[in-house]
């Protein structure tokens, strides 16, 4: 693998978590949840198709290297969130980039401790950067939106227990 792709996919995880808003105190929380949150949820489809789905698909800069890309790809093949008793949760995110005949893949991580406020999830992320991340529980699913690029280009991610 490159040097740029490798500066790329550090650019990429940098991107995403940018899209994470500030933390904040979010009034009355209920960690317990009596096991109803509480589990491995896995992605079950981005933008209502399963994965690997290309969330980006065309030209691209990346701010964080300053390298254009005529013909650039971001796929979200596969990912899971961890809720845990303990309040914790861990979640990942793994993607594959194709970048004007360039390869890679890798993984967008997140952890940290988790709130539940009505219908929400609120993942309060402390590694690898300080944020929150809601997801929204409905019909069985939580679901969230995230813009993994930094474009304006939300991907709506569902993830099923």
């Amino acid at each position: 693998m490159s040097a740029h792709l490798r500066r790329l996919q550090f650019g990429i995880l940098a991107a995403s978590l940018l899209g994470i808003p500030a933390c904040g105190s979010d009034g009355p929380t209920s960690p317990n949840s009596n096991g109803k949150v509480v589990g491995t949820w896995v992605l079950e489809s981005v933008d209502d198709e399963e994965p690997p789905v290309a969330v980006h698909r065309g030209a691209y800069l990346d701010p964080a290297t300053g390298i254009f890309f005529n013909n650039f790809i971001f796929r979200v093949t596969s990912g899971y969130v961890e809720i845990r008793e303990n309040e914790s949760f861990y979640l990942a995110i793994q993607y594959r980039v194709e970048a004007d005949g360039q390869t890679g893949q890798g993984n967008i991580e997140l952890e940290g401790e988790w709130d539940l406020v009505d219908d929400e999830v609120v993942l309060r992320v402390q590694f690898p950067i300080i944020g929150t991340q809601v997801l929204v529980r409905e019909d069985g699913l939580l679901h969230t939106d995230l813009d993994f690029l930094n474009t304006g280009e939300e991907a709506h991610l569902h993830f099923k227990k």
